[in-house]
């Protein structure tokens, strides 16, 4: 959520306090005064339906304003496949650039640990009459957490026409679509899992910067640039271009 958002709903929710409080103190005059308590009730059911309908509004102009910008970054995407150059990579032959993301995050299945299970298996020693002396003594193991996917590192993302590649601050992966045996995305392109030849675990992007395209988007034309080329690439990015316009909000 950007910073307008975050005022327009703070102001959204200060504003709904003010009204109900204006509104308890009308209902009390209603049980007073029948008129004047009935006109503060229409103006707060009014006033009330006026702060939902402008909610509504904004939402649907902070959607349209996204569905744009994203329009325009598959534009962009376009009209530099394959014609802009990587910051320190090292390009294969035939290999060329499709898209970047500054940001994303990388998805794997990790164990968060072991948890140990065990029991007492002390023994009570009789030294006299009425006196006992517990010798005490347990038993058990440890047992690794089933794993489960987690964000565990952020960096940059390089998609070309022949691999993916993220670099982060504790981690570096890559992904050759050559090796690649399936890829599933989620709604909107928001997160993508990749099963490759060699590894036993699948890994994938998350979404994580609002202000550029979802991984899945750029997935999607990287794979298209693998398997078709780099025109139908383009031609791709740009049907996605016009179908975010063409998107009511």
């Amino acid at each position: 959520m950007n910073n307008n958002n975050k005022i327009g709903w703070c102001s959204g929710i200060l504003l709904l306090v003010v009204l109900l409080w204006i509104g308890q103190t009308f209902i009390k005059v209603f049980f007073q005064s029948g008129v004047l308590g009935f006109i503060g009730f229409v103006l707060l059911i009014t006033a009330i339906g006026f702060l939902v309908s402008w909610r509504r509004g904004e939402k649907a102009t902070n959607n349209k304003e996204q569905l744009v910008r994203m329009a325009g970054q598959c534009d962009t995407l376009a009209a530099q496949l394959g014609k802009s150059t990587t910051n320190g990579l090292v390009l294969k032959n035939g290999e060329f650039l499709v898209g970047t993301l500054s940001q994303a995050g990388l998805l794997e299945f990790v164990s968060n640990g072991s948890s140990y299970s065990g029991m007492n298996n002390g023994v009570g020693l009789r030294i006299t009459n009425g006196i006992t002396w517990n010798v005490s003594g347990s038993s058990g193991q440890l047992t690794k957490n089933p794993e489960v996917e987690q964000v565990v590192d952020f960096g940059s993302v390089i998609f070309t026409n022949e691999r993916v590649l993220f670099a982060g601050t504790k981690f570096t992966r890559e992904w050759a679509f050559a090796k690649m045996v399936n890829v599933s995305t989620s709604a909107n392109g928001a997160s993508v899992h990749m099963n490759v030849i060699g590894q036993s675990k699948v890994s994938g992007l998350s979404y994580t910067n609002a202000g550029e395209l979802t991984p899945g988007i750029l997935m999607s034309v990287a794979q298209t640039a693998a398997a078709q080329g780099q025109p139908a690439a383009v031609r791709l990015a740009q049907t996605y271009a016009k179908q975010f316009r063409e998107i009511k909000a």
